[in-house]
């Protein structure tokens, strides 16, 4: 996270270069997201924390982007810019109507009102139900 966060910067042309498995690709330093964990690197609702970064891209034409990630239980997990108030819900796509949280506990909100608490209560009866599920 080192190698990516302090760079995040608020010129739009900004490019840096990363090798990744042998190859350099230029990314672009610009995002909401990077500044968003930066300034928060935990889930807001169950506190996991983002211990790494990876390089990625969901096609092959996309320039690559760096996607935060923490582990739980052995597996990754992406974390996520969440809007507070969903953009469904008249929220605005602002900084200040986002906040850093786990895929899991973005997809348990998805485009509701819920706030840290009733997400908190959510995702410890989720863990709760995977942990249990054996029996």
């Amino acid at each position: 996270m080192e190698d990516v966060l302090p760079y995040a910067v608020e010129d739009y042309n900004r490019l840096k270069m990363y090798i990744a498995d042998g190859q350099a690709y230029s990314v672009k330093m610009i995002s909401s997201r990077y500044h968003l964990f930066a300034k928060n690197n935990k889930c807001v609702s169950c506190g996991l924390e983002g211990m790494f970064m990876k390089l990625e891209r969901c096609t092959d034409n996309e320039r690559p982007h760096f996607n935060m990630y923490g582990m739980k239980d052995g597996r990754e997990v992406l974390f996520t810019q969440d809007h507070i108030r969903p953009l469904s819900a008249g929220g605005r796509d602002h900084f200040f109507n986002l906040q850093t949280m786990c895929f899991e506990c973005n997809m348990l909100k998805q485009s509701s009102l819920l706030g840290k608490e009733e997400l908190s209560s959510l995702k410890s009866v989720q863990d709760w139900l995977v942990r249990n599920e054996d029996g």
